[in-house]
């Protein structure tokens, strides 16, 4: 049995990426699927800092649950939504998303590649 707990985010958070607006986020992989990397299903937790971040259409689907956090989310140009935790979004593939993190945000997510 592998338990992973909030703690072991913590060490993501000092090796944060830092997107080009300046903003900061992490990912920490929970599970990836065996066989070709990039057809992988992958199931991550994902954190930022208060920031803008926005992903192009890709060629997957992504469904996520807020755990911390708020942020005003746009997926494919639909409404903006203000999302907290217990909220759960789905991006369908090939679908745009935004994420404008107004507090610190955390989610768990499952990407599931569509080829």
């Amino acid at each position: 049995m592998t338990i992973f707990q909030r703690i072991d985010d913590e060490a993501g958070r000092s090796e944060a990426a830092i997107a080009a607006n300046g903003a900061r986020s992490y990912r920490r992989m929970i599970w990836v699927d065996e066989g070709d990397a990039d057809a992988a299903t992958k199931v991550a937790v994902w954190g930022a800092a208060p920031g803008l971040y926005t992903y192009p259409a890709r060629p997957l689907a992504e469904s996520f649950i807020v755990m911390e956090g708020e942020a005003d989310c746009q997926v494919a140009g639909e409404a903006i939504r203000r999302i907290g935790p217990g909220d759960i979004v789905n991006v369908p593939v090939n679908a745009p998303i935004s994420l404008e993190v107004l507090k610190s945000f955390r989610k768990f997510a499952m990407v599931v590649p569509k080829g």
